[in-house]
């Protein structure tokens, strides 16, 4: 809950003269379908989706990756997706297949995120450290 809270200004900053944010606001935000055993993905969006007045899509499974993606290049604007951590390397995959070494994403790491951005006909990926809590790792990757 902790990190749900302060992902929403991480993203959404309040006041004035704050800093720029380092992902732009998203238009869509999707979550993995919740299963019996996690909720996690869901619940740390909620509080951002419920702040823009945006629903969270949580219809595509882990498997569905290519639907997913399908269906997020169609959002005009930004799109946050929040996914289980073994589907990472996957979705960076189709996203950008050139990159190597291939991105890892451990099952223990919560305060990183990914940022794709489009360039021209592929995309780039940047590994950004959140430093929103005590604890937080200070690194972010290119």
């Amino acid at each position: 809950w902790q990190r749900a809270g302060a992902l929403v200004r991480w993203i959404v900053p309040a006041g004035i003269g704050i800093s720029p944010t380092p992902i732009p606001r998203p238009q869509a935000i999707f979550a993995v379908a919740p299963s019996d055993s996690s909720l996690r993905p869901l619940l740390t969006v909620q509080p951002l989706a419920k702040l823009l007045g945006i629903e969270v899509e949580t219809r595509f499974a882990s498997d569905q990756v290519d639907e997913l993606l399908q269906e997020a290049r169609g959002v005009p604007g930004a799109v946050l997706l929040c996914w289980r951590h073994q589907s990472m390397p996957e979705i960076a995959h189709r996203l950008c297949p050139d990159l190597v070494p291939a991105p890892q994403w451990s099952q223990h790491c919560f305060d990183q995120a990914w940022l794709f951005a489009p360039a021209g006909d592929t995309w780039t990926m940047r590994q950004l450290a959140q430093q929103l809590l005590p604890g937080d790792s200070g690194q972010s990757h290119a």
